[in-house]
């Protein structure tokens, strides 16, 4: 097996796995058989251009990625990983600041929608 293949099937290995999708998943995400993938991932078939596009986009990294020596790729997606780590802190201080302006109006609301509610017999 050529180095190129031998990297793209331990990178497809790694990606898949860190985003949490079984064989299985990944098939069904894009649209071929669970053999596909497993065929793909010892070397048995190579996969269409195509299928590299799905797999690129069912597991958010540049098809480039697939291909890179095994150090590149952790660097990139440990990088990708702390941008998620970032951006989430922000959304979700934004989210509380957004939440505690607005929950005392939607719980005096939900108070008075279950008070107020008629009751079917």
């Amino acid at each position: 097996m050529e180095e190129n293949q031998e990297n793209f099937i331990k990178n497809l290995i790694k990606c898949r796995k860190q985003s949490n999708f079984t064989q299985e998943s990944l098939a069904e995400l894009c649209d071929v058989s669970v053999g596909t993938i497993g065929n793909i991932e010892t070397g048995r078939t190579k996969p269409s251009f195509d299928l590299l596009v799905k797999f690129s986009k069912s597991l958010k990294v540049p098809i480039s990625e697939l291909f890179n020596n095994g150090k590149e790729l952790e660097e990139n997606l440990s990088n990708q990983i702390k941008i998620s780590e970032a951006q989430m802190e922000n959304i979700v201080d934004e989210v509380s600041c957004d939440i505690s302006n607005v929950l005392p109006d939607l719980l005096s609301k939900a108070i008075k929608n279950h008070m107020y509610k008629p009751i079917h017999k």
